[in-house]
């Protein structure tokens, strides 16, 4: 069985890809793991829709913390998972 890319015609699997890139931008600081804006997350991964639809998932999952301010930044649980994921999944 071939493993295939996620792609435009997998819409599940690429919304996986996008949730587990903010993941690894949110847990990718080795002094500590600061807040981010959620403009920034949108900018880093090149796209503000993909990014709002990525952390309102990862929040739901209980993954990432989302203030009043509208900065969001990782769970001990999403930090635990890096650490035991290690760089790439």
């Amino acid at each position: 069985m071939s493993e295939t890319q996620p792609s435009q015609d997998d819409p599940a699997r690429a919304a996986d890809e996008v949730e587990r890139e903010v993941i690894y931008l949110l847990t990718d600081d080795p002094e500590g793991h600061r807040p981010w804006s959620v403009q920034e997350v949108g900018n880093e991964i090149e796209s503000q829709g993909e990014a709002a639809d990525a952390l309102r998932g990862l929040a739901r999952a209980g993954l990432i913390h989302r203030d009043s301010d509208d900065f969001v930044f990782a769970t001990r649980a999403a930090i635990r998972f890096r650490e035991l994921a290690g760089a790439h999944i």
